[in-house]
């Protein structure tokens, strides 16, 4: 079928879907609300940065009867591991370190046991500076691996790979740019959800991918988002580039604050679009204050949007792709030697 400028946009999705599998509509081309159009011909709708169109694919069936695809932000964890067990001072019978290595495994553990996973894979940050510090080398500067987590990170890896369970590293790539590449991958396909608490990966929550807290055991969904921060998942990228992140050493704007960044983004939808229109920002402090900061906006805005164009897996249907990922069969004389050098019972 070929179609024209004055095809309806039924025609023009159609004829592409039928030629590609996807197809992107540019937002001159969209419906008013193209989400629920979407929804009402069972086509998954996504958008794409700085919002100038969305990608629109098949829905394959019912998303209750999708399977559960489970993403682990691997460094996260460790690292949230390592912090709960300061305290302790958890150490081998050689004085080794372990607390991080002990947490962490009992976190991905009650979690298989609650959710089930039909396939999961733990995604770690690669050694060496990304395309961010070639941006701005002050990009997590101040981040520092303390001494006694340095030792664990092999033991964690040897854990993850005798478990049976799919690992991904990749050198001078961050593991949340991963997370958003297979979001993007599999979306429409199976249900997601994501362990981590990091804040940068709620831009790619959707109905049908959520964080996890592994902690509360509770999902954080769109609905939360908004809750929390008065925007939609989309524009978290956005939110963190006007007002900053000194976790990272995102600058954003200075002076610019959370209620002020959610206002502005109710307003003019997009970092990009704040910056183009902050002539007509009537606040003359806030004017001020964002006209200052434009360079370091647009920095900030590339600095916190993940990327989602990484091959994480192959381009067989997303079915058979995700059988790659199914929990394996564990390598038990591994886990035998790992736990008598850390001095763990055995749980497996």
């Amino acid at each position: 079928m070929n179609y024209t400028k004055e095809s309806t946009l039924d025609e023009y999705i159609n004829a592409l879907l039928n030629q590609n599998g996807a197809v992107f509509v540019p937002a001159h081309r969209q419906n008013y609300d193209m989400q629920a159009w979407c929804k009402e011909r069972n086509l998954t709708c996504k958008p794409i940065e700085n919002n100038t169109g969305v990608i629109v694919k098949h829905t394959l069936n019912n998303p209750t009867e999708w399977p559960l695809f489970v993403i682990a932000d691997g460094s996260n964890l460790v690292y949230r591991a390592f912090h709960a067990m300061v305290k302790q001072d958890l150490r081998s019978f050689m004085g080794t370190p372990t607390g991080a290595v002990y947490a962490f495994k009992q976190m991905i553990n009650v979690t298989i046991k609650d959710l089930k996973p039909d396939a999961m894979l733990i995604v770690f940050d690669g050694k060496g500076p990304t395309f961010r510090h070639d941006m701005y080398p002050r990009y997590k500067a101040d981040r520092k691996s303390p001494a006694d987590l340095k030792s664990q990170w092999e033991h964690v890896f040897m854990w993850v790979k005798a478990m049976g369970i799919a690992i991904h590293v990749a050198d001078a790539v961050e593991a949340d740019d991963v997370i958003a590449s297979l979001v993007y991958r599999f979306e429409g396909s199976c249900q997601m959800l994501i362990l981590s608490n990091d804040k940068d990966l709620q831009q790619v929550i959707t109905d049908d991918t959520n964080l996890y807290d592994t902690k509360a055991k509770t999902k954080i969904t769109p609905e939360k988002v908004m809750e929390k921060y008065g925007i939609p998942p989309r524009q978290i990228s956005d939110y963190l580039a006007l007002m900053g992140d000194t976790t990272d050493n995102i600058p954003g704007a200075k002076g610019v604050g959370d209620k002020i960044s959610a206002n502005l983004l109710k307003e003019y939808h997009s970092a990009y679009g704040v910056v183009r229109n902050v002539g007509k920002i009537e606040n003359r402090s806030i004017r001020l204050k964002v006209n200052q900061a434009v360079d370091d906006i647009l920095l900030s805005y590339e600095l916190t949007k993940l990327r989602h164009d990484l091959f994480v897996a192959d381009n067989r249907e997303a079915e058979a792709a995700l059988h790659e990922f199914r929990i394996v069969e564990r390598d038990v004389k591994t886990l035998k030697t790992l736990y008598k050098m850390l001095d763990f019972k055995e749980d497996f």
